[in-house]
């Protein structure tokens, strides 16, 4: 895979050239969507690659990849890509060089999410999820951790709030950016089940119906109360006019706006 990275990250320097442009996109779209590699290669060159441009194009073409290659894969596999995903944006949550790689990682992941719905075993789409309220809760523990959190909390009269709080600080830190991301894939997923945003997976709309409506019946709810609680949090405890909260509350207002 090292000499397909290679290629990549030459086209992606190529591509700055407008009389190799054409050349250089029909290098990446091979590599990185249509070739029977290409779910390796991104993966591959998310992380290896240090061009910011060649993971770039690695996350875009993770989705399409997905949607391309899904029915081929075993259910070890795509339970595999599908952790790898999630742990790559959780393990570069702090880099802000990875912000728009990471709109394109929660894209891919939900629809992964979605193509695997109706067919993955229950416990398989419960520890995907996990993983993802871990994330979530990370941030949550970091703000409740936020020296005066507990104050804060008690002078807006929320003691459960107040009482978490004073736990965090006994406990140690999360990490708001992780949580952060963790809001920015719930509302991808989100997104995804939605009936009029939808990516096109070339299934019958029967397919998108039953996601939807199970989406609805049984996790919107839920995502739209941790949304709440995580803007509140973030609000309760300050610091989210000056960025402090490394985004936690913008992203808990877009997963409520995307669930309403």
């Amino acid at each position: 895979m090292d000499e397909v990275r290679q290629s990549v990250e030459q086209a992606c320097l190529d591509f700055q050239n407008p009389s190799l442009m054409m050349a250089a996109e029909a290098v990446i779209v091979t590599h990185l969507r249509d070739a029977p590699h290409a779910l390796l290669a991104g993966q591959h060159i998310l992380a290896n690659s240090v061009l910011p441009e060649a993971r770039f194009h690695a996350a875009v073409g993770l989705k399409r990849a997905i949607m391309l290659r899904w029915a081929g894969l075993s259910l070890d596999e795509r339970l595999a890509l599908r952790v790898y995903v999630l742990q790559f944006i959780r393990n570069t949550a702090h880099d802000p060089q990875h912000l728009l790689v990471h709109k394109h990682l929660c894209a891919a992941f939900a629809v992964a999410m979605k193509l695997g719905w109706l067919s993955d075993p229950p416990e398989v789409k419960a520890q995907l999820l996990q993983e993802v309220h871990a994330m979530v809760m990370s941030g949550s523990q970091a703000l409740l951790a936020v020296p005066g959190a507990a104050a804060a909390a008690a002078a807006n009269g929320d003691a459960q709030a107040a009482a978490a709080a004073q736990g965090a600080g006994v406990a140690g830190a999360g990490s708001m950016p992780v949580g952060r991301a963790g809001l920015q894939v719930l509302e991808a997923v989100v997104e995804e089940f939605g009936l009029g945003s939808a990516s096109p997976l070339g299934l019958p709309w029967d397919f998108h119906e039953k996601c939807c409506r199970d989406m609805e019946d049984h996790y919107l709810h839920s995502f739209f109360a941790t949304a709440i609680g995580l803007g509140q949090q973030a609000l309760h405890f300050g610091g989210v006019l000056q960025g402090a909260d490394s985004g936690v509350c913008r992203a808990a207002i877009a997963l409520l706006a995307q669930c309403m």
